[in-house]
């Protein structure tokens, strides 16, 4: 019997249908009881993954929240609903991009067969 402890990050590697959700389900369920007023943070690698966990009648649905990754990321750096407000601070066009790493040398010589082809038309 592993009983999470408050703060713990909980990792759970596992092939498919082994019950790492349920598992961790029912370890969300136990903090819940036992640190009724803390939250948890449980943070998955897809969309579908997110979906499944909100859907399921297995999490406890106060004070906890359930987000993929990427998602997680982003609304700690840009808060909530802000994700649209982020402007470039510099636009640069391929060709310069191309020139300064000295891109199309490093592909010829990469890709020799490029240069003849080039040259046949």
């Amino acid at each position: 019997n592993y009983e999470a402890q408050e703060g713990e990050v909980v990792a759970i590697n596992a092939l498919a249908g082994c019950g790492k959700t349920t598992t961790i389900a029912l370890l969300c369920n136990q903090l819940q009881k036992r640190h009724a007023n803390r939250e948890i943070l449980y943070l998955v690698f897809g969309r579908k993954n997110e979906e499944e966990a909100k859907q399921s009648n297995k999490f406890p649905k106060d004070r906890m929240e359930i987000r993929t990754t990427h998602a997680y990321i982003l609304r700690y750096y840009f808060g909530e609903g802000n994700f649209t407000a982020v402007e470039p601070q510099l636009r640069v066009e391929l060709k310069e991009i191309i020139d300064v790493c000295d891109l199309e040398s490093q592909i010829i010589e990469l890709f020799p067969d490029l240069k003849k082809r080039q040259h046949q038309r």
